[in-house]
């Protein structure tokens, strides 16, 4: 997960997004010294609801609280640990 909580635009739920992030390092020049930093950066694939308002509790819903952007993420098969 990522950045802050906020609040949706429909409802009272705080959610928080969640990415698919990558470390690096960045290199930067100083003066006459080198200095290396580790930096992470990638996409944020949907969101995490961090605390449901009640009005979303009350509510007919599947109880799931992780949300994903379809063109952020893929389907496939789920397969066993011995993978068949």
């Amino acid at each position: 997960m990522v950045g802050e909580d906020y609040m949706t635009s429909s409802c009272r739920c705080k959610v928080k997004d969640v990415a698919c992030l990558g470390w690096y390092v960045h290199h930067f020049l100083f003066s006459f010294t080198h200095t290396k930093f580790l930096m992470y950066s990638g996409n944020v694939i949907g969101y995490h609801v961090t605390s449901p308002c009640e009005r979303c509790l009350e509510a007919c819903n599947n109880g799931h609280f992780w949300m994903f952007h379809s063109d952020g993420v893929g389907a496939r098969e789920r397969r066993s640990t011995i993978g068949m």
